[in-house]
This record gives structure tokens, C-alpha cells and sequence, in this order.
């Protein structure tokens, strides 16, 4: 019952943690794996693995816990899916403002494993920032709760983080307590297209130096497709500047006429894009680049320093003149696709990571073709000093290494 990525033998639902505990224990006595499957949009991140075992879908833990709204906070099963915990919080005109690619399917939960986030990084920070408690299920079946359920409780509050982006190696989650931001009153999108993707460099520049404070700060580069939200003008420049705005009608008019101005001194006209719809649609094209198109691709995301962003742009894009950059610039984050059949995967990624390696950079893949089987050191790179603490923490949470083996850093699944 392989779906591609994950070598399941069966899988089962879980209606609530003492479920999930019993099937963890029940997988353990019979040393078996165990992979948590939320909305299944992240399947093809992590290492391949040859090991089989049970799939455990989290999506019935999908319920509202509590939603104290005055306190900016929300309790919900990790297996709520963003797209419904979005339609919840807006009742109350809130909203959790991280960025997770395909929202309508992605859970919670599923959030909480792989760390996503997306263009409102800058600004808003990831859902590590966000998150204040969870309950989860270890290695050994036993149920445990860590942080609290109000803003001010910083009680255990280092153990939900260390979950955050750890796919399910350490803990499966299954409730999750986030703290929560009231909805904007406006937003808006300023584009400029650029001739030259170095001029993105004094652009931004001037910008830093401005009063203007997008809360996103977002490049585009390469081979974008025609009809991509993100193309500007007749799609020949070289790359696309986007500068996001929220706030008061007021300030967002401000931000937005000062960031203008700045871009038209450089020589750059700008377009803005302020309708809800339109908007909303370029806001979830940033938000959603990330995802699996559908084709034969590679999906590598890079860190590098802020200043070094262009710069590691233009390195990735000589390595396949069909690749497709977003970069979050504000914060040194690039995420390239390249066209890629699979017997090709475990190279590009490698040349990839030496790409952004003399701009101080390093990257991961966050997806490849199913037939690639990547393994652990194409998709996370060479093991560093911190594997060995990692390792220890993993022991500690999973003695027999059967949550999501050969995934995640880990050199193997049993430690």
C-alpha cells in the first residue's frame, strides 16, 4: 500500500491520542515503523525510506479544543487542516499569519513537523513563534503535554519548539495551542519588474534605509510560467519585486506611496495590487510556490544571508535555465524548482547545495520525484557536530527509532 513516498503496509485513523498511543505501542512491540500522515501535501519532503510499517492518519483529530478569542489563543487537534482553522479564527476577526503551502489540505499538525512558512516570514516570523503548548504521543506510546495556553506561560515551552520541524521523528502531535493575531484592516501588493536582477540589490537597499515596513519582501526569478500571478509586464524582465503591506487603510496607503516613490527614483515603475481578490490570489501564489506542480520537479530550499539573496539567485538559475526562484529576501530564504527526472535528483541537488555554498548559504530539498529515492545526505547534506546532540534527543524520545525512520537527519532509523 505504497503511496510513492511512504512504504505503509496499512493505514490506520486515529480519533484521539490515546489511539495514536496504542498504535505506537502496539507498532513498537512488533518493531515496526510508524508514519504520521496529516493532509499528506508533505509526503514527498525527508529521506527516502526502505522501511515499511503502518501509516497513522491524524486527519479525524480535527476537533476545537478551546478558543479563548480575547486571549489570542486557539487549542485545536493537529489534525485540523489550516484552511478550516482559518475559517475559525476569522469569525472572531483573527487569523494565525504563517504561510503554509496548499492551506486547504496542509494540517496543523503537519505545520508544526515541517516548519513551512512563506512570504509573511519577515514580518510574522514562523509557527515556532506561534506555538505555545501541544500534547504528543513518543516514541513509546506514551502520551505527554508541554507549554501552556496562555501567551504569558512560558512553562516548558522549549520542548513544543523542539517539535517544530523535527517531521515526526521525535513525537507524533496531536493537539496543538497557538497563539493568534487580530485580521489586518488592508492589504496590498507593490510589484516592480526588474531588467537587470542585481538592480534588486540597490532596490532593497534603499528600501532597509527607508521608513517603509512590508511585511514581505519577495523575488522572483527565472523561468516563471506566462500565466503566473508573479510575472509582471510582458515577461521578459529578469526578475519580479514584491513588497506586501497589512495594516490600517492608513498605513498601508503610506507604506505603499513611499515604496513607490522609492522604486520609481531607481527607475522602476511600479504596480500596485490592493482588491481583495486579486490580492488574496498572489498572496496564496507566494504562499503555494513550494508545492508539487505536478511534473517531474526538484524542489530545493536555500538559507543564506539576506545580502547574499541575489547573489544566490543568480548562482541556482545557472545550473538550469528552466529553474523557477521565490525568494523571501528579507530573510535569505530561496526556494528553486528545477525540472528534473528522477535519475537526475541526487546530482542537482548536490550541485545545488554547492551553488549557495560561497555565499555562506546551505540547503535542503523539500521534494523530488518519488522515483528518485533520495537519501538522507542528498536531501539534508553532510551530517554536522549538532547530529550527535540530535541523535541523543532522539533516543530519549524514540528508543527504538520507529517514528519516521531514515526520514529525517538521522543516519538511521533505529539510533
Amino acid at each position: 500500500m505504497s503511496n510513492g513516498f511512504l512504504p505503509t503496509t496499512e493505514t490506520v485513523p486515529a480519533e484521539s491520542a490515546e489511539m495514536v498511543a496504542e498504535a505506537v505501542r502496539r507498532a513498537g512491540s512488533q518493531r515496526s515503523a510508524v508514519y504520521p500522515i496529516g493532509g499528506a501535501t508533505a509526503l514527498a519532503f525527508g529521506a527516502a525510506t526502505e522501511t515499511a510499517g503502518l501509516g497513522l492518519s491524524l486527519a479525524r483529530l480535527n476537533g476545537l479544543a478551546d478558543y479563548p478569542a480575547r486571549d489570542l489563543t486557539v487549542t485545536v487537534g493537529a489534525g485540523m487542516t489550516l484552511g478550516e482553522l482559518g475559517r475559525l479564527l476569522r469569525e472572531e476577526n483573527q487569523r494565525l499569519p504563517v504561510d503554509v503551502p496548499q492551506a486547504a489540505r496542509a494540517t496543523v499538525g503537519g505545520a508544526v513537523a515541517t516548519n513551512f512558512s512563506g512570504p509573511r516570514r519577515f514580518r510574522f516570523g514562523t509557527i515556532r513563534d506561534y506555538l505555545l503548548g501541544l500534547t504528543a504521543v513518543d516514541g513509546s506510546g506514551k502520551i505527554f503535554s508541554a507549554g501552556g495556553r496562555v501567551v504569558k506561560n512560558a512553562a516548558g515551552y522549549d520542548l513544543p519548539r523542539l517539535l517544530v520541524g523535527s517531521l515526526g521523528s521525535l513525537a507524533v502531535v496531536t493537539e496543538v495551542t497557538l497563539m493568534v493575531k487580530p485580521v489586518p484592516e488592508a492589504s496590498a501588493l507593490l510589484g516592480v519588474a526588474l531588467a537587470d536582477l542585481r538592480k534588486a540589490d540597490s532596490l532593497l537597499a534603499s528600501l532597509v534605509e527607508s521608513e517603509v515596513e512590508p511585511v514581505a519582501i519577495e523575488l522572483a526569478a527565472g523561468a516563471l510560467p506566462r500565466q503566473s500571478p508573479l510575472r509582471l509586464g510582458d515577461g521578459t524582465a529578469a526578475g519580479q519585486l514584491w513588497l506586501g503591506f497589512e495594516g490600517s487603510e492608513a498605513d498601508v496607503r503610506w507604506l505603499v506611496d513611499k515604496a513607490a516613490a522609492s522604486c520609481r527614483r531607481h527607475g522602476a515603475e511600479p504596480r500596485l495590487i490592493d482588491g481583495a481578490a486579486e490580492a488574496g490570489e498572489l498572496w496564496r501564489t507566494l504562499a503555494d510556490f513550494p508545492a508539487c506542480n505536478g511534473q517531474p520537479t526538484l524542489t530545493v530550499e536555500a538559507a543564506v544571508r539576506p545580502s547574499q539573496t541575489v547573489a544566490a539567485a543568480e548562482s541556482l538559475l545557472k545550473l538550469d535555465g528552466g529553474a523557477e526562484i521565490l525568494c523571501h529576501a528579507g530573510d535569505g530564504i530561496l526556494v528553486a524548482r528545477f525540472p528534473c527526472p528522477p535519475d537526475r535528483a541526487a546530482a542537482l541537488a548536490s550541485q545545488a547545495r554547492e551553488a549557495v555554498r560561497p555565499t555562506g548559504g546551505k540547503a535542503a530539498v523539500l521534494s523530488a520525484p518519488a522515483e528518485s529515492r533520495l537519501d538522507r545526505s542528498a536531501v539534508w547534506g553532510p551530517a554536522t557536530e549538532a547530529l550527535r546532540v540530535m541523535e541523543r534527543i532522539k533516543r530519549k524520545f524514540d528508543p527504538q527509532g520507529i517514528l519516521n525512520p531514515g526520514r529525517f537527519i538521522f543516519a538511521t532509523g533505529t539510533p
